[in-house]
């Protein structure tokens, strides 16, 4: 019975991480590689992961990889850009605006990030009282985040 518990875990952090998948490219404008504030160069094509972390450990994360250089991989690059970690329960992932938005459920914000993961604001939702659950994901429209 606990195989089967553990089998289900299993395959629900790939879902996770598989639905948290987000790529990103910087435009031809852009310094191959090179992002104002990143601690690491980059290749202009790039796959983030979102890793939702484990159960109350506080661990979620972002991985980088690089699918057409050399195959790199960065297992939390969000923590490397920022010398912190991202929370506990990162839920959601998207793209608007040049910007990587990322919602973290447990810690109950959202950070704004560069193409590189670096950190550029963060909103906190721990004092609405209407929002007291967490916050669970976003979608884009006409240039806003909902």
């Amino acid at each position: 019975m606990d195989t089967m518990k553990q089998k289900r875990k299993h395959m629900a952090v790939w879902a996770y991480c598989l639905l948290g998948c987000l790529c990103a490219s910087c435009s031809s404008n852009d310094a191959p590689g090179v992002e104002e504030e990143s601690k690491v160069a980059l290749p202009d094509r790039r796959m983030f992961i979102l890793n939702e972390g484990s159960y109350e450990n506080n661990n979620a994360g972002i991985t980088f990889y690089a699918p057409s250089n050399d195959a790199s991989i960065i297992g939390d690059i969000y923590k490397v850009q920022n010398t912190a970690d991202l929370g506990q329960y990162g839920q959601w992932m998207i793209a608007q605006g040049g910007h990587i938005y990322v919602v973290v459920h447990g810690s109950n914000y959202l950070s704004m990030m560069n193409n590189a993961c670096v950190e550029e604001r963060r909103l906190s939702f721990g004092s609405h009282p209407e929002l007291q659950g967490g916050v669970r994901d976003v979608v884009a429209r006409d240039n806003y985040l909902y």
